[in-house]
């Protein structure tokens, strides 16, 4: 219940009230039990206990109610010993021996009966040690216990004590503070040994708990004061003017310098007030912007901080502030105020202003301005400086003079120094380096200065590049003067002779030189000139434009093209057309024409021209030009004459060794072919004659019996017939191929003459036959023949089948390529073919058509595909002769037709078409 009472308010009367009604209650229930043995002596118990019940509520209403703490806790001790009719009451605190640290009590409040004495001034109750007094009572008392009882039953070193103050009797109990022993209240009775019974003990524990509580609270409210006055003393000697409102804008305090500033007296004036509320001299004071700021601290939670702005004073100054509005939050983390506070920064930002202005007129010093301590190290230089020599401000600050001026000894600097100590300004002129080396002249004015006693030398460096060179050439101007004086004058001599020079190799030129003006109108014509134009007299053509000389054509072509050129590089160089101005001839001539201008201002004076008649030089060109093209001709038609006549030789070599093996290979195959038949015949005989002897001898000797065994007759009786079966498909098969190289070779048919072409075209595929079949990279090339009823051709058949050979070979290495860039998936999906048919389209005509799936030609290299030497292969795979000899065969050996028709990615068709007689 001591608990409680901490945050109860005026009301906490009532609650009392309500806690001493339900104790009586109780108490009324025991009474009326006890009333059935002792009723008299109850009823004056229940008077007895109604009488301390009102004592404890009215010691209650006192503490509650009385403003003065002691005076309350005076009043609330004289209501406990009315009420319990004792003769003393009174509260020891406990405090702790400041160098012991033993425990010890002093008397603080006490209330007596009329008649005794007082002990509230006694000296000895000061400070008491426990230990001294009655060292039993602090272990119990700590413990939370009573002490009660009759003096007399007391241990006899409390009884001494407590008799020799008139002590008859006692109860002693505890005060609990936040469940710490804080000290304890007494009653004594000094006239009667009163027994205290466990009623009005349990009404007193209850009076001490809300006696502990008010002292509690007392001490809670002086912490909280005393905190206050120090916060409010600590906030009154920040330089800064704080101030903090609630959520309503609405001031909460403030300190000594905001309530300043504000015109109020006192800080604790301003609480309740709002801005409007201040007496601001200036009544057109807007606070909208500081509003503004607070209520979107207020809103969002976020300080803003380090506002510089001006503030303004009540009494209307105006100064410079750094301002910052924070949000005061509560312990759940709500916004429940603001607090603010002004910095006046006016000093500070008047001298920032002064040291920009400062700061900004050096910097736009032209030249470079150094501030140099007496060791020679930058203390500080301009933008000008770091523009100038190439390092940043902050490279420069970590330098010294001697790192820019490369004139300037370390070793004299101290008594360049005392120099400028003594002088107090220097003039010299020296030379100082940029980071990249470059070096250049300056005039320095130096200074000496002396603040907070160290010593400074401002200096002021001035590029005098600009004059130094203009000295410089101002002397060489002078000396170059006389000499160009003298030098004119020899000049204009040398120029005279060169003049005439110049005159008499214009004259005696044979080519034709003009000038003209800017305007095109002809000034002069050499005599050369004059005789190559037809002209007898140059007056003939002065003051004339050169259109005189020149078709209208050419005149054009000069006017867009010539002229421009001519007017943007100042020359222009080409061949050009003159007409005769009497016969109207066309003279070609070479020439060269270029502008003449003034050499100092380049403005153009006239127009120049050097012209060269070239008409012998064209014809003589022209003739080389066709020699040379006769000579590239027949030079190719030797190199292709020599070119078939080695593929010539080589095919007929190859005809040769072709025919010379089918024949060598023909007479052993004949042999062995021939042979076969009566080889086969003889086997059955001897087979015949051994399946008699088994009939006749159904059992044979031993040695028979083993020996057919071991050679397993049965078995070589079936295979020796299978193997002479397959030596003679062998034979055949190796016979028709020595054909196909006959017939392909045609060495005895190379003359003209009826051949079926089937046989030509099987004989070739034959040949081809290996190269058709399957490889790593691709299946094996499938050939579909579609042959027409075609009659006997006349034609060469050796030539023929070498077409045959030269595109059947092409449309392979086709295929064999275009399988590379296929997968082994795609190549059984789209599988390569090549497809040969033949038809007769006409009386006299037929044709061969040869087809395959292969990648494609494209339109550019069909129509180079049957020139000589060209090739699409790479070098050592192909001669780029073979469809040029074949185009060749076809169109100038058969007069027929040899063309090819392709698309990329479609495949490629040759259709070869022929007469079938001549």
């Amino acid at each position: 219940m001591a608990d409680d009472f901490v945050n109860l308010d005026k009301n906490s009367y009532f609650f009392l009230l309500q806690e001493v009604t339900s104790l009586r209650e109780k108490l009324g229930r025991l009474e009326s039990f006890q009333i059935r043995s002792e009723q008299q002596e109850i009823w004056q118990d229940l008077e007895e206990r109604n009488r301390l019940l009102s004592g404890v509520a009215t010691a209650a209403n006192c503490l509650l109610s009385v403003t003065n703490y002691d005076d309350s806790i005076d009043a609330a001790l004289a209501a406990l010993g009315k009420a319990t009719v004792v003769d003393r009451v009174y509260i020891f605190e406990n405090s702790l021996h400041p160098e012991t640290g033993e425990p010890q009590m002093t008397q603080n409040w006490e209330w007596v009966a009329p008649g005794i004495k007082s002990q509230i001034n006694n000296p000895l109750l000061k400070n008491l040690p426990y230990k001294d007094f009655c060292p039993r009572w602090y272990e119990l008392l700590s413990q939370g216990d009573a002490i009660v009882g009759i003096i007399k039953d007391f241990p006899d070193s409390e009884k001494e004590i407590l008799t020799s103050q008139g002590i008859h009797s006692i109860f002693v109990m505890p005060i609990q503070i936040k469940n710490k022993f804080w000290g304890f209240i007494g009653f004594d009775n000094c006239h009667i040994e009163h027994q205290w019974s466990e009623c009005q003990q349990l009404v007193l524990k209850s009076a001490v708990g809300t006696l502990g509580t008010a002292i509690a609270r007392h001490q809670t409210e002086i912490k909280l004061r005393e905190s206050q006055q120090f916060l409010q003393l600590v906030i009154d000697n920040i330089p800064q003017s704080i101030f903090w409102k609630d959520c309503n804008s609405v001031y909460l305090g403030c300190n000594s310098n905001f309530a300043r500033i504000s015109g109020v007296e006192k800080p604790e004036n301003i609480i309740g007030l709002t801005d409007n509320d201040l007496s601001w001299e200036d009544s057109q004071f807007n606070f909208s912007h500081k509003w503004e700021r607070e209520r979107q601290v207020l809103q969002t939670g976020f300080a803003q901080l380090n506002i510089v702005e001006t503030q303004k004073q009540a009494d209307g100054q105006e100064f410079w502030a750094n301002t910052n509005t924070i949000p005061l939050r509560n312990t759940e983390e709500h916004v429940v105020g603001i607090l603010g506070t002004y910095e006046d920064i006016t000093k500070r930002k008047q001298a920032e202003e002064s040291l920009q202005l400062i700061q900004f007129a050096l910097n736009r010093v032209q030249d470079c301005v150094f501030l140099v301590d007496s060791l020679g190290n930058f203390s500080y230089v301009n933008e000008a400086s770091c523009h100038i020599l190439g390092y940043s401000q902050a490279e420069l600050l970590n330098m010294s003079v001697f790192d820019v001026d490369i004139t300037l000894p370390r070793d004299n600097w101290s008594k360049i120094w005392d120099q400028l100590k003594q002088e107090k300004f220097l003039n010299p002129e020296s030379i100082l380096q940029t980071k990249s080396g470059k070096q250049f002249p300056v005039e320095i004015s130096a200074n000496y200065l002396k603040f907070n006693d160290k010593e400074y030398s401002c200096a002021i460096a001035r590029d005098i590049t600009e004059r130094k060179n203009a000295d410089a050439a101002l002397k060489q101007l002078n000396e170059e003067l006389e000499f160009r004086v003298e030098k004119r004058t020899e000049q204009l001599l040398q120029a005279k002779v060169e003049e005439q020079k110049l005159i008499a190799l214009i004259e005696h030129s044979h080519d034709l030189i003009t000038i003209a003006s800017p305007d095109n109108e002809l000034l002069y014509i050499n005599a050369a000139g004059c005789k190559l134009l037809g002209i007898s007299d140059y007056c003939q053509v002065k003051n004339e434009t050169f259109r005189k000389i020149y078709s209208p054509e050419i005149w054009q072509y000069i006017l867009q093209d010539v002229q421009p050129t001519l007017l943007k590089t100042g020359s222009w160089q080409g061949e050009l057309l003159l007409k005769h101005c009497l016969t109207g001839e066309i003279i070609e001539i070479e020439s060269s024409i270029f502008l003449i201008r003034d050499q100092q201002t380049q403005e153009h004076l006239y127009t120049a021209s050097i012209s060269r008649d070239i008409r012998e030089r064209k014809q003589v060109e022209l003739q080389l030009k066709q020699q040379a093209e006769e000579l590239e001709k027949s030079l190719f038609e030797l190199r292709y004459t020599q070119t078939q006549l080695i593929h010539s030789e080589k095919m007929s070599s190859l005809g040769q060794m072709v025919a010379g093996i089918a024949h060598e290979i023909n007479n052993p195959v004949s042999f062995v072919y021939g042979n076969l038949n009566p080889a086969s015949s003889y086997f059955q005989d001897l087979l015949g004659l051994v399946k008699l002897y088994q009939q006749c001898y159904p059992e044979p000797p031993q040695v028979i019996q083993e020996k057919i065994e071991t050679i397993e007759l049965d078995f070589l009786e079936q295979d020796l017939t299978k193997l002479l079966d397959s030596m003679q498909e062998g034979t055949r098969r190796i016979k028709e191929i020595v054909i196909s190289l006959r017939n392909f070779s045609r060495l005895d048919e190379s003359e003209f003459k009826k051949v079926n072409i089937h046989d030509g075209i099987d004989s070739t595929l034959m040949i081809l036959r290996n190269r058709l079949k399957a490889q790593p990279n691709r299946p094996e090339i499938t050939v579909a023949k579609r042959y027409d009823n075609l009659p006997l051709v006349d034609c060469y058949p050796s030539q023929l089948n070498q077409v045959f050979m030269n595109i059947l070979n092409n449309a392979i290495d086709a295929l064999d390529e275009y399988s590379k860039t296929l997968t082994f998936a795609g190549i059984n999906v789209y599988p390569c073919y090549i497809n040969i048919a033949t038809e007769r389209i006409s009386d006299n005509s037929v044709t061969i058509r040869i087809t395959d799936n292969g990648p494609g030609i494209s339109q550019d290299i069909q129509d180079r595909l049957f020139e000589p030497f060209f090739t699409t292969k790479d070098i050592g795979n192909g001669t780029g002769l073979g469809l040029s000899i074949s185009y060749q065969i076809i169109v100038e050996k058969h007069g027929g037709k040899l063309s090819c028709q392709s698309n990329c990615g479609q495949g490629t068709e040759f259709i070869i078409e022929i007469p079938i007689t001549h």
